[in-house]
């Protein structure tokens, strides 16, 4: 069976403040009718992402970051292929 060509995975904890961000998109994604697009509960386990990128055309990850140069709750569209990207640090979940 061939695998949607879009990934769409989150990370987070749904009871941890602003941590709950990536599975609240979920939950919210889950509603929409969306062809060619899987979408993947990454908890707190963000390593499972690995089992899930192959035969893959793109791959939105969402999670909660923090960077000292965006205001909170500012939605960041990084490129994984940029090594000159924003200084981030992840939540402890991932």
């Amino acid at each position: 069976m061939e695998r949607p060509a879009i990934l769409v995975a989150a990370c987070g904890n749904p009871l941890a403040g602003d941590d709950a961000f990536g599975p609240m998109v979920l939950r919210h994604l889950q509603t929409l009718a969306l062809p060619q697009v899987e979408i993947l509960d990454l908890s707190m386990n963000p390593a499972e992402l690995l089992d899930h990128l192959a035969e893959r055309q793109a791959l939105i990850l969402v999670d909660a970051v923090f960077s000292p140069d965006h205001a909170e709750g500012e939605l960041l569209d990084l490129d994984c292929s940029d090594v000159a990207r924003l200084p981030l640090e992840f939540s402890a979940a991932g």
